[in-house]
C-alpha cells in the first residue's frame, strides 16, 4: 500500500495524517471519524491490536512492585505526581507489527538493560553498558519514540515527528535498518531519586514512570 493510500494531509498544517485519526498532533485539527484506521507501521488496513508505545512488560513490573499502581511524574511544575494503573494503549499496530517489534528489537533490548545479556557494570552514580547490538537498541528506543509520536492517547499529546523525517524513521523500524545519525540520535538517562537527607535510592525511581515531555534544543532536527 502506498502513502498516498494511507495518509492523508491535515487540511490545516498539511501533515501528513493516517485515515481514520481523530485529531492531528501537529495543529490540532479534529477530524470526523471516517475510514478504518491502517496499521500505523505496514500501513495496510488490518485488525489492530492494543498497542504499547513503552513495553507492556515495563508497565507491568511498575504496577506489581506499586500494589498495582505506578506514580506518574511530569514536567508541569503545576501537576502534582500521581497514581494509575493506565499503561497507554491504543489500537495503532497489526498483529504481524506487533510481533516484528517485540521479536526484533524489544525482546532483546529489555534483557540486556536489565542485566541478562551483555555486560553491565554498575558505578556509584551511572551504569556502563558493553558487547551490545547497537542496531537493535538504537531502534528500539526509536521506535518507542516513533509510536508515541504517532499515537493519540494523552499521554504522548507532546511528542510528535514532522514529515518528512516521520515517514522515514518508520521505514527504517519496518525494513530494520540502522537510522542514520543526521536523521536523529539515541541519549539514554540513569534516573535515580535523591531523598531529604542526601541518600540515593534506586528502589524508589524504579516505582515511578516520566510522562513524556519534549524539549526543543538548538541542534535538535525534531
Amino acid at each position: 500500500m502506498s502513502d498516498s493510500e494511507a495518509h492523508f494531509c491535515c487540511p490545516s498544517c498539511n501533515r501528513l495524517v493516517l485515515k481514520g485519526s481523530s485529531f492531528c498532533k501537529v495543529c490540532g485539527q479534529v477530524f470526523e471519524r471516517g475510514d478504518l484506521k491502517p496499521c500505523a507501521l505496514c500501513l495496510e488496513f488490518k485488525d489492530l491490536k492494543r498497542s504499547h508505545a513503552i513495553p507492556n512488560s515495563v508497565f507491568k513490573k511498575l504496577f506489581n512492585r506499586g500494589g498495582g499502581q505506578a506514580i506518574v511524574v511530569n514536567n508541569d511544575v503545576e501537576t502534582y505526581a500521581k497514581r494509575t494503573n493506565d499503561s497507554w494503549w491504543e489500537h495503532q499496530l497489526c498483529l504481524g507489527c506487533e510481533r516484528h517489534l517485540n521479536e526484533s528489537y524489544e525482546e532483546y533490548s529489555l534483557l540486556f538493560l536489565r542485566g541478562k545479556r551483555g555486560k553491565k557494570i554498575e558505578h556509584d552514580r551511572d551504569i556502563t553498558f558493553s558487547e551490545v547490538d547497537i542496531t537493535k537498541i538504537q531502534l528500539f528506543f526509536l521506535s518507542i519514540f516513533w509510536r508515541a509520536a504517532n499515537s493519540e492517547d494523552l499521554a504522548y499529546s507532546h511528542i510528535f515527528i514532522p514529515e518528512p523525517w516521520n515517514n522515514e524513521l518508520r521505514e527504517y523500524i519496518f525494513k530494520k535498518q540502522p537510522v542514520p545519525l543526521n536523521l536523529v540520535t539515541v541519549k539514554i538517562s540513569y534516573l535515580t531519586y535523591e531523598g531529604s537527607n542526601g541518600d540515593y535510592s534506586e528502589k524508589v525511581a524504579k516505582g515511578i514512570i516520566p510522562s513524556p515531555f519534549s524539549r526543543r534544543l538548538p541542534y535538535s532536527r525534531f
